[in-house]
């Protein structure tokens, strides 16, 4: 029996939950825009895990100050690698644009090595509006 199992879908108050948790305990850094809020930095399906006792959270070494919407559009991106079929890219919402051109832009400059990495370039690829 596996311990646990990755989580596709975001309950409700999860990043209102990870939000206050990188507020507590990492501080606004100098220079970093007003309007950025705490984030998680790398939230996607394998790092949320569901166990018998609770949902975890793991992999906390990119927790930091990002554009509103970075983890929710992250998430979102990772969730879709994870479904058959070809890859389109996302539709992002107008209050998201800042998050997606700033994850594209981070995961343009990995090398790209595999096909997760390969298809987040797609998913990122085009700051369309919902």
């Amino acid at each position: 029996m596996r311990p646990h199992r990755a989580i596709t879908r975001l309950r409700s108050g999860l990043l209102d939950e990870v939000r206050t948790l990188v507020g507590a305990v990492v501080p606004r850094p100098p220079g970093v825009p007003e309007h950025w809020v705490p984030s998680h930095g790398d939230l996607n399906p394998w790092n949320l895990r569901r166990a018998r006792t609770g949902d975890w959270l793991i992999d906390w070494e990119d927790a930091g100050w990002a554009p509103p919407g970075t983890d929710e559009v992250y998430f979102s991106a990772t969730s879709a690698t994870l479904r058959r079929g070809a890859v389109q890219p996302l539709p992002i919402a107008p209050e998201h644009r800042e998050a997606a051109a700033r994850l594209a832009a981070w995961v343009a400059a990995r090398p790209v090595r595999d096909r997760i990495g390969a298809q987040l370039q797609i998913l990122l690829s085009n700051g369309s509006v919902e």
